[in-house]
């Protein structure tokens, strides 16, 4: 394993989040933030190093529940905006 800081591990794993939406791909992304095979390796290494891997998975998680909750936020906010002009545009 590679020994990032917790705050690295983190800001690579908000990219992760965003495969809640359609269409991303979360290996992708992880192949992209180059934290992919670091992510294998570590859960490959999960029963014989649980503390250690415990430790580097927790700031990725974090990262990936914060990003897509605030992916979704965000979908749903357009997704009602855009609701509201389609509805305008209809209105005589």
């Amino acid at each position: 394993m590679k020994n990032d800081k917790p705050l690295t591990r983190f800001l690579k794993g908000c990219p992760l989040g965003t495969g809640l939406l359609p269409g991303v791909s979360v290996g992708t992304v992880g192949i992209i933030v180059e934290i992919f095979d670091q992510l294998i390796e570590t859960i490959n290494n999960i029963v014989k190093e649980f503390k250690k891997s415990f430790f580097f998975l927790l700031p990725i998680a974090l990262g990936v529940v914060i990003s897509g909750i605030l992916s979704i936020f965000l979908q749903e906010t357009l997704y009602s905006y855009d609701n509201r002009l389609s509805s305008a545009s209809r209105d005589p």
